[in-house]
């Protein structure tokens, strides 16, 4: 049956939080290494280069060129091939040992700290959003590609959050998918927009919800199959990020949430307080 209500799905990474956590997260591998007197082989920063160097390759070899891919269809199918080289990097930095003995308990841990010493910093107007979720009994779920839902529940322990759909980091220092809604039912790793889709569309019939009342917060590529769903609202601090000039290369119209018309379906804001103070969601109260 479906909730005469409001269902708010966000990003973590970049939409709830300024920046992207995973060099946060790889300080917990290392840290946890350190104190094992060991080292991940290959190290982090070597990880990071190879998965940089495996990217650029992708992307310069990729047919059709980022100019010519004037369609969404086709760019979606770009988006969709880079899960190969997501998933490649998830393996390397499984075979590197870096999260080897590390627990759920030490990264939870490690996200609460995180926030509290300011290296995680939550976009304004977050803590707002989520009060007037909880005044109005909306639902309210944090889908992301992030490879620890343990460190978003860290982060995330202050606040009224219904579900968190995320990856997983395994005391074994292996990564996997998300147990969403039943512990014999794991997801595949989220590594792609695609991945992100098919878990939304399996949160939104699990739960009921109306996709004329959802509202997904996004602001990067891998984002566009959920912000296209129901509504959608786009975290940028300015208006050519590249997720709305690739929206826009494509054909689709990208306004300020402030002059969003009432049957438009995706803006952009700079922050949650710019989304509350437009009056885009009074049109669930």
């Amino acid at each position: 049956m479906l909730q005469p209500t409001c269902s708010l799905v966000l990003d973590f990474d970049g939409t709830i939080t300024v920046h992207d956590t995973i060099a946060n997260l790889a300080e917990v591998g290392v840290a946890a290494q350190q104190c094992r007197a060991a080292q991940a082989s290959p190290t982090w920063p070597e990880i990071v280069d190879a998965y940089q160097r495996e990217y650029a390759q992708h992307v310069s070899c990729y047919l059709p060129a980022a100019n010519d891919r004037q369609c969404l269809d086709d760019e979606l199918q770009f988006l969709r091939s880079l899960r190969s080289v997501e998933l490649r990097s998830i393996r390397l930095v499984e075979s590197s040992g870096l999260y080897q003995g590390v627990t759920e308990e030490m990264l939870f841990a490690a996200g609460q700290d995180a926030l509290r010493c300011h290296r995680v910093t939550i976009r304004d107007g977050f803590d707002e959003l989520i009060r007037l979720a909880e005044e109005k009994a909306w639902r309210t779920s944090v889908l992301s590609v992030n490879w620890s839902r343990s460190f978003i529940r860290g982060v995330l322990s202050g606040y009224s959050i219904d579900t968190i759909v995320a990856n997983e980091i395994n005391a074994d220092g292996t990564i996997t998918g998300p147990a969403i809604f039943s512990a014999d039912k794991r997801h595949g790793t989220l590594a792609s927009c695609m991945d992100k889709a098919c878990a939304l569309s399996e949160l939104v019939a699990y739960n009921g919800i109306d996709i004329k009342r959802l509202v997904y917060f996004g602001d990067s590529v891998t984002d566009i199959e959920c912000l296209l769903l129901g509504k959608g609202v786009i975290l940028s601090t300015h208006n050519n990020s590249n997720l709305i000039q690739t929206l826009q290369r494509v054909g689709l119209n990208i306004p300020e949430v402030r002059d969003l018309v009432p049957e438009g379906t995706l803006a952009w804001a700079c922050s949650f307080l710019d989304i509350l103070e437009s009056g885009f969601l009074n049109q669930f109260y």
